[in-house]
């Protein structure tokens, strides 16, 4: 009986030999598929060749070469002997960046790739498999979960994914992209099986009791195997394209490593002046996905009927696909430079004050609102400044300068201060003003219904608490002494009161002005200022008037202002250039380079002081930077002077206190660039570190956090470069600006990163108390570095009492100094407003507190010139 059944076995295997044989004999090769296969698997070995064997030759792809001299047009400096494909905006390589990114999406690609065929073949195979053998709705329910996902865009699922992830590394990308892209593959697979299961020999298999194991991992996966190869080759190529969209919309790899994704992402903003840097990384990406299509459908191309339908293509020895990427990349690269119209011309001398005209400006945003009481943003403020002038001002050096006010005195150790208003203002209605309507303004501004984002900075005022929660009718620390004198009591005394006082936060206003401060109500916005509000449209446009009846003689010169709102930066510039404009103060990367390059506009380009700050902070509550040697030798060796070449309009700083903001001390830096020190500080912090050898350093790397898209990235990769040189690596995280704040203002939950502040209102003061004040801690602190120590804190609290300027610039230069030893926060930039004028644009002077002030700018053009 034994011999019996060892004979039928052997017959049956050796019919199912011939069966398979039969099955899987080879047809006559296609002469297509031939030329497919040389042209996708020339390409594909072309790219795995550059990216792993000539990639690592070129040398680091994340160093910058800031020995480079800049380049004539504002961009990046372009090709050389050193950089034969020039560098890109952070100065590294382009060459060594296109190569190394293609070693990174090559390896993503192919492991998402095998994860996806894998799970497909597997859910595919499982599926016909189990229908065959008669369950038939394990087969519909897994079909209709690939229906599910396959109804979403793959694109649009991996973006999502990728989004909801937030931090990616390798592996993660690896997974998104696996995980989603193996649908396609379930199905084919799935229908290709069926045909398999029908053959001869499967059911051959079946009728010896194969079990439904045996017949799908002995018959089927052998059969769909060239089916699986060429539906993966064809999804290597849709990974890569995958992968550079999640790196383009930043969920993809985080910086700096080369992806070309990325690489597109971060030089779309040369694309005027370093069209290459763009067309260079897309044409890889093309490229390498036409090789692996090209692949995937030769290795798909089985039957003669489809190789006689496709007989005339293979007439074609030449790739014209591959060869339309190169056109268009030639022609990218060749098309003629964009170029600025030629600027108006200037004045041999500069012209005499005269009146008229009306100045015309555009930004991308609109004013949410001019009501002073409500205004936060810049240009919502500054036309707020316009038509309601402020009741004090102060200089460069915090000194009082007349507005309103007319005389200031301190008086009571610095618990009351009087301002003598001045006589015979009168309102855009035509009333004057008097100490009453300075008490109403203010009272109105901090009245306890109104949303006032500045209302908390009057809080040391007496009786502010019971007037903001309404127990009182009237603010017990405004009085007034006659129709000129207003009296300001304090409970405790505050320095910066008239800092305060010199925001339209709480300029005088109109008695016909409505009680209640309205944010929609532009048009109703009544002051003393030089102009008044002729017209306000919303999100659309703002018309200003001359206010005839101004304190100052003669002033404004101007008609009149519009400033139109959402105008993209684009527009800007070209109604610049048509005489449309005055001045234009928001132009993209690459019109501020044009500018910049173009010698006919020198001396019409000015940088204009902002009240604020970046800085790098580090945790002294946590390690590593609990040890003060550490912070020291991270302070020493960032030098952020090398960020005015990628940026001119930021500049760098070496104080907590910007340049620009008034009583800010002359002091010695608190920052230097010392690379020697730095290495002396890593040896006394005890991680001593050999530039040489590359050995010793911190052993860890430490998470440095920032957000994404934003200058401050760009400058994070180059201190992590900085920091490298001294044995310190950065790994940066980046996060969203909500997650930022979130994470950086909880106690022991960031290490280190970025610090940006905005100055609250013009004191040095507003830098040193929420960012540097150990009374500022607590479980969520604006003092992201959780430092505290007793003599800053003692010296903060001293001036904010201390009236005299020059005692307090003395006291903030002590400050700086405590900074700069204990080094929690280490100042790096100070960003500037660049603005290009109009040479008949005369008079007009910003400063980081008078930004956008016309009331003494002219135009010195004759068509603009009216009759006074």
């Amino acid at each position: 009986m034994r011999h019996w059944r060892a004979m039928i076995r052997a017959l049956g295997q050796r019919i199912l030999g011939i069966v398979q044989l039969r099955a899987s004999r080879d047809r006559a090769t296609d002469p297509m598929r031939a030329r497919d296969i040389r042209i996708g698997g020339g390409i594909v070995g072309v790219l795995v060749l550059a990216s792993f064997v000539v990639a690592p030759l070129l040398g680091d792809a994340n160093l910058s070469d800031f020995e480079l001299a800049p380049s004539a047009d504002g961009g990046p400096p372009g090709a050389s002997a050193r950089h034969w494909l020039g560098v890109d905006s952070l100065y590294r390589d382009e060459l060594a960046r296109l190569l190394a990114g293609g070693r990174i999406s090559l390896v993503i690609a192919f492991t998402a790739t095998l994860v996806a065929c894998t799970i497909g073949l597997a859910v595919g195979v499982a599926a016909a498999t189990l229908r065959k053998r008669g369950a038939r709705w394990a087969d519909a329910l897994l079909m209709r979960f690939v229906d599910v996902l396959l109804a979403f865009p793959f694109l649009l699922l991996v973006t999502l994914v990728g989004v909801l992830v937030e931090e990616t590394d390798a592996t993660t990308l690896v997974l998104v992209l696996g995980l989603t892209g193996w649908t396609g593959v379930a199905r084919v697979v799935r229908a290709r099986a069926l045909v398999v299961l029908e053959h001869d020999f499967v059911l051959a298999s079946q009728a010896f009791g194969g079990s439904t194991f045996w017949i799908g991992a002995r018959h089927v996966l052998p059969n769909v195997r060239s089916t699986v190869l060429a539906l993966g080759a064809s999804l290597a190529g849709s990974m890569i394209l995958a992968e550079a969209v999640l790196s383009y919309l930043t969920v993809g790899l985080g910086p700096p490593d080369a992806s070309w994704g990325r690489m597109l992402h971060e030089s779309e903003s040369f694309i005027v002046v370093r069209p290459a840097l763009v067309a260079l990384p897309a044409a890889f990406i093309l490229v390498a996905m036409l090789g692996f299509h090209r692949l995937g459908e030769a290795l798909s191309a089985r039957t003669e009927t489809a190789a006689a339908r496709g007989a005339w293509l293979g007439r074609i020895a030449f790739p014209l696909d591959v060869a339309l990427v190169f056109v268009g990349l030639a022609v990218v690269v060749a098309l003629p430079r964009a170029a600025l119209a030629p600027p108006a011309q200037g004045f041999a001398e500069p012209p005499a004050p005269r009146r008229g005209g009306t100045l015309h400006l555009a930004t991308a945003y609109s004013a949410r609102t001019i009501e002073p009481a409500l205004a936060s943003d810049e240009m919502g403020v500054a036309i707020a400044r316009l038509v309601c002038d402020r009741l004090v001002g102060l200089d460069d050096h915090g000194a009082f300068v007349p507005h309103l006010a007319t005389a200031m005195e301190w008086s009571d150790g610095g618990k009351s201060l009087r301002l003598t208003l001045r006589r015979g203002v009168r309102f855009q209605d035509g009333a004057t003003m008097t100490a009453a309507d300075v008490k109403r303004s203010i009272e109105r501004a901090l009245g306890p219904n109104v949303p006032s984002p500045s209302a908390s900075l009057f809080a040391g005022l007496t009786g502010f608490e019971d007037y903001r929660s309404g127990k009182t009718a009237h603010l017990a620390g405004i009085e007034t002494d006659g129709d000129l004198s207003v009296i300001f009591r304090l409970d405790e005394p505050n320095a910066t009161l008239p800092s305060l006082l010199s925001m339209p936060f709480v300029a005088p206003v109109c008695t016909s002005t409505p009680a209640d401060p309205d944010a929609t109500n532009g048009a109703a916005v009544c002051g003393a200022g030089p102009f008044r509000v002729a017209s306000f449209e919303g999100e659309t446009k703002v018309s200003l008037a001359r206010h005839e009846g101004f304190y100052l003689e003669g002033l404004p010169y101007l008609d009149g202002v519009d400033i139109l709102f959402r105008v993209r930066p684009q527009v800007q510039r070209y109604r610049f250039e048509r005489g449309e404009l005055d001045l234009v103060r928001e132009l993209t990367s690459s019109d501020a380079a044009l500018f910049r390059a173009d010698p006919r506009y020198e001396g019409r380009l000015h940088l204009v002081k902002n009240l604020r700050t970046s800085a790098i902070f580090m945790n002294t509550e946590r390690p590593p930077f609990d040890n003060v040697a550490l912070r020291r030798a991270v302070a020493f060796a960032v030098d952020p002077s090398v960020l005015s070449r990628l940026r001119p309009d930021v500049v760098p700083i070496d104080t907590v206190v910007p340049p620009g903001v008034p009583g800010r001390p002359a002091t010695s830096p608190t920052r230097r660039y010392d690379v020697t020190a730095a290495l002396e500080a890593m040896r006394e912090a005890g991680y001593p570190y050999d530039p040489e050898t590359g050995e010793g350093g911190y052993p860890d790397p430490i998470d440095y956090m920032v957000i994404p898209t934003s200058f401050e990235q760009s400058a994070a990769e180059i201190y992590q470069q900085q920091l490298e040189r001294i044995g310190v690596r950065l790994r940066l995280v980046l996060v969203g600006s909500t997650t930022y704040y979130a994470i950086a203002q909880q106690r022991g939950r960031a290490t280190m990163g970025w610090a940006g502040w905005q100055a609250d209102f013009p004191d040095p003061l507003t830098f040193f108390t929420p960012n540097l004040d150990g009374e500022a801690i607590g479980p969520v602190s604006q003092n992201y570095a959780f430092f505290s120590n007793a003599e800053l804190d003692r010296l903060i609290d001293r001036a904010r009492r201390e009236t005299n300027a020059e005692v307090r610039k003395q006291i903030f230069a002590e400050a700086e100094g405590i900074v700069h030893e204990l080094a929690p926060w280490v100042p790096t930039t100070s960003p500037a407003t660049l603005e290009v004028r109009q040479p008949w644009l005369q008079g007009y002077e910003p400063t980081a507190l008078t930004s956008l002030d016309f009331t003494r700018t002219f135009l010195a053009r004759e068509a603009e010139v009216s009759t006074p």
